[in-house]
């Protein structure tokens, strides 16, 4: 069974857009966390899919699309 998290990671960043192959992007640790799932919208409040996964607090994002957020 998975369990849920009892909090979620704070001082979520990105990096400048200044690489045109990927965004990097970083996050406060999680207490116990083993892993964490990355998800995107992409309007604010929307549908969120998931674009990928970390077993630490930095993932590389490859998949997105120059001009969106």
């Amino acid at each position: 069974s998975l369990a849920c998290p009892s909090s979620v990671p704070g001082s979520v960043n990105a990096s400048d857009g200044s690489s045109t192959t990927q965004v990097t992007i970083t996050w406060g640790s999680v207490t116990n966390a083993t892993g964490y799932n990355i998800y995107r919208a992409t309007t604010s409040g929307g549908t969120y899919s998931l674009i990928g996964t970390s077993v630490s607090t930095t993932y590389n994002d490859t998949t997105g699309v120059v001009g969106t957020t």
